[in-house]
């Protein structure tokens, strides 16, 4: 790889809601094989929030299909580390406020009408 930057676009066949489940798991790949190797990136998904840019990276362009995503690898220097609570204050209310989660649904029971019964004869 140079010492320049080089810009990547992540590209499906379609574009539909499996082609997106496919392209955010490609782009894992990317990141987690990018970050391995030292490589710092940058998600520059601005270009495809618009029809126009997003249409001038589409099916033709680049050659492979629907963009997904535009992302920039180089080498440079560490950025800061992500900002996090201690351990100690994850789940305590302090630093963030409560989420509230909606009560979990009862487990679904198979119909027993469908079965037959035990202590009945056949006419």
């Amino acid at each position: 790889m140079t010492a320049r930057p080089l810009l990547a676009v992540v590209t499906t066949a379609g574009d539909e809601r499996i082609d997106w489940l496919r392209a955010g798991q490609a782009l894992q790949r990317v990141l987690l094989v990018a970050t391995a190797h030292g490589l710092r990136t940058s998600l520059l998904d601005q270009a495809l929030d618009r029809p126009g840019p997003r249409a001038r990276l589409g099916p033709g362009s680049c050659g492979a299909g629907h963009a997904q995503m535009v992302l920039r690898l180089g080498y440079g220097p560490e950025g800061p580390p992500s900002p996090r609570r201690a351990a100690q204050e994850a789940g305590t209310g302090r630093g963030h406020r409560a989420v509230s989660r909606p009560p979990t649904p009862p487990a679904r029971t198979t119909p027993t009408a469908s079965r037959s019964p035990r202590n009945v004869r056949p006419a």
